[in-house]
């Protein structure tokens, strides 16, 4: 969001954001970004400008956002020599957003009961963060985790699924 010019003698802009918003940079400039959730966002975006006289009438922007839709399953494969396109067994990961500000939302789909590692490795494989899931519910993760590539590691007993996510 911006506004094209400073008002004459004003000194900075005072913004305000949805209460939604997850984060925004550039106050007291005459330019924001914003970063929102994947969830429905609605509100305003203010704009006041202020100056050692006071303050200006406020602009004012609203915003309505539709929640992100989820990430769809992986299409079918080919089975190896046989030509026969076959759904994927077993389980399905499925992690949103990627990349994120804020944190992943990971989903595990799967016929089996058992619990569900979620493991968070640093590109040299280290593993840093350790988490449990539950099958076929949708749980956020990583909110902690620093700016920076991760390969995220999800196994349910003998089946292992690998996912590259990125935090900004």
């Amino acid at each position: 969001y911006s506004v094209s010019l400073l008002p004459s003698n004003a000194t900075s802009i005072q913004w305000t954001v949805p209460a939604a918003a997850l984060s925004f940079t550039g106050q007291g400039t005459t330019s924001i970004s914003v970063s929102y959730p994947a969830t429905a966002v609605s509100g305003n975006v203010t704009a006041t400008a202020v100056s050692n006289c006071g303050s200006s009438t406020t602009r004012v922007t609203m915003v309505s956002l539709p929640a992100c839709e989820v990430a769809p399953p992986p299409p079918p494969f080919a089975k190896a020599g046989t030509g026969i396109i076959t759904p994927a067994a077993g389980m399905q990961v499925m992690v949103f957003p990627n990349p994120t500000v804020a944190d992943f939302k990971v989903q595990v789909l799967t016929a089996g009961a058992a619990k569900i590692t979620v493991r968070i490795l640093d590109v040299q494989g280290r593993a840093l963060k350790s988490y449990t899931v539950l099958p076929n519910q949708t749980s956020g993760i990583g909110s902690d985790l620093k700016t920076g590539a991760y390969m995220m590691e999800v196994r349910q007993g003998n089946e292992v699924k690998v996912t590259r996510v990125l935090k900004f």
